[in-house]
């Protein structure tokens, strides 16, 4: 059917403008189930943690915060439970029937059939527990998880928030805040903390302010003294520093002598914990040049060169500073030679470089 020619044809209604809600973030999942933990809705508290569960499956405070509001929920029910039937413990028993003996038969039979698998069930429980903690035990400290209370856990959470905007210091006074509450298991909250404070030293060593870099790579390493790539950024941090006055003021030898010496010290201190660390065996090697030392150097390289891949960039650079100790150098090099093998090495002598 054709239009009438004088009717206007109608215009065809817009569509309605959809509107897309954002997603929630895990981060936000974590807030909303710690303020169930506030509440003491546990239940509401243990779908949050899921829900951040299923977008970070690799989460471990994640984990802990929902096995954290699993135990409560479970402990709230069973109260519940109990204050329900206890009034019916106080009533008296019934009389039992005529045929009670035989039922007591027919049960203390099902007793004895059920008796031994609940004995291996136990068993096995008791052997997998045992065998749990053994392997809780052995783990680092820095990978133990923090299972503290929800006060504690929501301050450690905020702690977290702060470090991932690079607010360390706050994060820092975070965790300061969280060991005040006197946890259980300090270690992996002070684990926490030298791993923001090394963070602190990495990015004042980038800017070349070596002073305030020593002083937080010291603080992580008194944290956390066994751990090596603590010592070798600290060495590395020493190093550039007495390189750095070495260069600027020719008055101040005496002094960047010794922050070499205490470079040399950290890194002989973390080959003894992994006597094939890489950047430990690099670092020793330029703290031994810069001290003039020679035959240390030179022994540093071939160590280097017998536990790196003979086609990695490690194994070559060590060949090369061998190739021209043995070329009659006398004096020890400035940093003029090949890269470093590391990329965090690699920018460290381009701002050493740039620094002379």
């Amino acid at each position: 059917m054709t239009p009438h020619p004088a009717r206007k044809p109608r215009r065809p209604a817009p569509e309605p403008v959809r509107l897309g809600l954002k997603e929630p973030s895990v981060e936000d999942y974590v807030h909303e189930g710690l303020k169930a933990l506030d509440r003491e809705d546990y239940a509401a508290a243990t779908r949050q943690f899921r829900a951040a569960l299923r977008k970070a499956p690799f989460r471990a405070d994640v984990k802990e915060l929902l096995a954290l509001a699993l135990d409560e929920r479970s402990y709230k029910s069973d109260e519940l439970h109990y204050q329900r039937f206890q009034p019916s413990l106080t009533r008296r028993e019934p009389a039992r029937p005529l045929g009670g003996v035989r039922h007591r038969r027919g049960r203390s039979l099902a007793v004895r059939l059920v008796k031994p698998f609940v004995g291996i069930v136990i068993v096995g429980a008791v052997a997998l527990g045992g065998w749990e903690f053994r392997r809780w035990r052995s783990r680092p400290a820095s990978e133990t998880p923090i299972v503290e209370s929800s006060e504690i856990m929501r301050v450690v959470e905020r702690a977290r928030g702060f470090a991932l905007d690079g607010r360390y210091e706050e994060a820092v006074g975070a965790l300061n805040e969280a060991l005040r509450h006197k946890p259980s298991d300090p270690q992996p909250i002070l684990a926490l903390k030298a791993e923001y404070r090394c963070q602190q030293g990495v990015i004042l060593r980038e800017k070349r302010d070596y002073s305030g870099a020593i002083g937080h790579l010291r603080e992580a390493v008194e944290l956390d003294p066994q751990n090596v790539d603590y010592r070798c950024k600290l060495g590395m941090a020493l190093h550039l520093r007495g390189r750095t006055l070495k260069l600027s003021d020719a008055a101040k030898a005496e002094q960047a002598e010794q922050y070499e010496k205490e470079a040399r010290n950290e890194f002989e201190t973390a080959l003894r914990i992994n006597p094939d660390h890489l950047e430990a065996l690099h670092g020793l090697a330029r703290a031994c040049l810069a001290l003039g030392d020679l035959d240390t150097a030179r022994a540093t390289w071939e160590r280097i060169v017998e536990v790196a891949p003979p086609t990695s960039l490690e194994a070559q650079s060590a060949r090369n500073e061998l190739q021209r100790l043995g070329q009659g150098d006398t004096q020890a090099p400035e940093d003029s030679g090949p890269a470093p093998a590391s990329k965090s090495q690699k920018k460290e002598a381009e701002s050493l470089r740039s620094g002379q």
